[in-house]
This record gives structure tokens, C-alpha cells and sequence, in this order.
């Protein structure tokens, strides 16, 4: 319909671009009904012919080459027109003949306007789909690259909970041999941590105070579970600051550090070993610092290694890209981790 719709324009212009000098209407449709397929055919030829195979193909010398005989081809059947006019409708007579068949320039001018008009839409046309196209290929592709984020995110974060099970039951397990009475308050703290990890830290940001609960309720199972054989500081902006509760964080990030310096620190250390950690804010930027000591044989790759660490630094990656800096010194009687990470603006 649109092109019915577009030739029937055609159609209309061109009788009144060739009749505005001549008052004879019935010879001048007859005069544009010979015209109309000749436009008709170049035009279709052209676009459907000449610009698909040669210039989108980036073919321009061909294109040039077929457009020039295509011009050529264009111009003998519009003078073949002019000849025909002279013949079948001004019956040989010069002086019956229309205005525009005696100005062939007139003429093509006339013919390659509908031409150009047709090309420029058809084009323009083409490059809206095509510029559709790629935006719907880019965000589909986005899309999909977000869902496998997603997916790989919650698997990483599954990995989390039954690691960090796995570590407290052994610890409640050890209290409950020895028969002692801090088992009860260790079942308390795995409660309140359970709460949390279960309920509260679903959303894909919590506020930076429940993890702080969350690491003091862990380090408070430690300090049962290892008792005078540890020594544990623990430093936090003053819980009247109301940066904790309005600064966001990804759930359960600083964990696995801490976890990963009593594993490779008091467990491993027969001796006193001692857990330092530091956890700043200023503003948006957080540092978080843990240093464990070590036994002096530990081998220098024990400390960094395993699922704790290796699964922080994919989530970093996943969800910080380019917005955080981690720093591991393993040095020979002890373990360090600094994490500068740029949270998220709260607005």
C-alpha cells in the first residue's frame, strides 16, 4: 500500500510538473502514463538491484559502473518517450507537442527527481532497521550478560553458606566434645548469623551495619572457639555513625577475609595468633584491612588460596568492576588483605 500510495504521488506530480504549460490534460496523461514506467522500473532496479549487491557490499566500483548504465539505459528510453509522444500523440505535428518533451534536460531532471527521493527514503529506511536491529542485538546481548551475571552471582554466593556451615558446625561440633558451657552461646551467635544470611541479605545491597553485626557475631564465635590461644581487634567507625546504616554494600563480601585469617592464622598457629582488623569509611570509600599472624613454615601460597578468597575476588569483579582495589602481603610470620572498594551512591 505504500508504494501504491507513493506512485500514485508520483503520479500526481508529474502531471502538473510537465502539464503546467500545456492547458491539454488528456495529452499530458498520456504523455506521464509513458513516463511512469520507465521511473517505475529504474527506480525498482536500483534499489533493489543495484544497492543491495554491489554498494552494500561495499562493491562501489561496480556500483558506480551498472549506475552509470543504468543512467545511460534511463536517458535512451526517455528520448525513445520523447519519440513516441511525437508520433502517437502529437500525430507528427512539432507544434502539438507538450513543453517537456522538448527540453530533455527538463526531462531527465524530472524522472531522476522521483529516483533520488525513492533511493534517499529507501536508504534512510534501511538505516533505521538496521540501526534498530543493532540496538535490540545490544541489548539482548546485554541482557543476557546481565542474566549470566545474575546467575553466576547467586551461584557464588551459594558457595558462601554451606562454606561458612561447614566452618561453625565443625566449631560447635569441637565445644560440644569438650563438653563446654560457651556451646549454648554459640548456638546463639550461629542463630543470629543464620537470621541474617537467610532473611536479611537477600537484596542484592545491605546496609554496611548489618555486615559489621554480622562480623562481630563471627568473631565472637571464634574467640569461644579458640579462646586465650587468640587475640582479636576489631576496629569500626562509632556505632553512632550513621554512615554504617546508610552506606550499601554487596552481602557477605568482607566475610570470607575474615574467615581465610583464622583458617590460615589461629588453626594453623599452636602458639598465641592474633587477628587484626580495620574497617574505615569515608564518605562512599571503604577500607577494609584484616592481618593474621602465621606459623613461620607456613608454605606462601596456603594463605591465599582456597574457595573464600578465590570466590570474593569473581564477586569483586562481578559486581565492583574497576571500582576496588584488593592487596594481599604474605609475608613470612603473617597474612595481610587491604580492600579499598567505592560503594554505591546511596541516592
Amino acid at each position: 500500500m505504500l508504494h501504491v500510495v507513493f506512485w500514485l504521488a508520483v503520479l500526481l506530480f508529474y502531471t502538473f510538473y510537465f502539464g503546467r504549460a500545456n492547458t491539454d490534460y488528456r495529452q499530458n496523461l498520456l504523455f506521464v502514463f509513458l513516463l511512469l514506467p520507465v521511473t517505475i522500473a529504474t527506480t525498482y532496479f536500483i534499489l533493489y538491484f543495484l544497492i543491495p549487491r554491489y554498494l552494500l557490499t561495499r562493491r562501489y566500483g561496480h556500483f558506480a559502473l551498472y549506475a552509470c548504465y543504468t543512467l545511460i539505459t534511463s536517458i535512451y528510453l526517455d528520448l525513445l518517450l520523447v519519440v513516441l509522444s511525437f508520433i502517437f500523440v502529437a500525430h507528427y505535428e512539432t507544434g502539438s507537442m507538450q513543453e517537456a518533451t522538448r527540453d530533455s534536460l527538463n526531462l531527465i531532471v524530472g524522472l531522476y527527481f522521483v529516483v533520488f527521493v525513492a533511493v534517499a527514503a529507501n536508504l534512510l529506511e534501511r538505516w533505521y532497521t538496521m540501526q534498530t536491529a543493532h540496538a535490540d542485538a545490544e541489548r539482548a546481548r546485554l541482557e543476557t550478560e546481565l542474566k549470566l551475571k545474575e546467575a553466576e552471582l547467586k551461584l557464588l554466593r551459594d558457595q558462601i553458606h554451606p562454606h561458612f556451615l561447614f566452618n561453625t558446625l565443625n566449631n560447635l561440633y569441637g565445644l560440644t566434645l569438650t563438653g563446654s558451657k560457651y556451646a549454648p552461646d554459640v548456638v546463639l551467635h550461629i542463630s543470629e548469623m543464620l537470621d541474617y544470611m537467610l532473611y536479611r541479605c537477600n537484596a542484592p545491597r545491605v546496609p554496611l551495619a548489618g555486615e559489621v553485626d554480622m562480623l562481630h557475631n563471627y568473631l565472637a564465635l571464634e574467640k569461644l572457639r579458640y579462646g586465650p590461644r587468640v587475640e582479636v581487634t576489631f576496629e569500626t567507625p562509632e556505632p553512632t555513625d550513621d554512615q554504617l546504616g546508610t552506606r550499601y554494600i554487596a552481602p557477605l563480601l568482607l566475610l570470607p577475609f575474615v574467615e581465610n585469617s583464622f583458617k590460615h592464622g589461629a588453626s594453623q598457629d599452636r602458639g598465641v595468633s592474633r587477628v587484626a582488623i580495620q574497617l574505615t569509611l569515608a564518605d562512599r570509600d571503604l577500607t577494609f584491612a584484616v592481618t593474621n599472624t602465621k606459623p613461620p613454615d607456613t608454605p606462601p601460597s596456603d594463605s591465599n588460596s582456597g574457595i573464600g578468597l578465590a570466590n570474593v575476588r569473581k564477586r569483586l569483579d562481578l559486581l565492583y568492576p574497576g571500582a576496588y582495589r584488593l592487596a594481599l602481603d604474605n609475608a613470612p610470620r603473617q597474612f595481610s588483605i587491604t580492600l579499598h572498594l567505592k560503594l554505591d551512591d546511596p541516592t
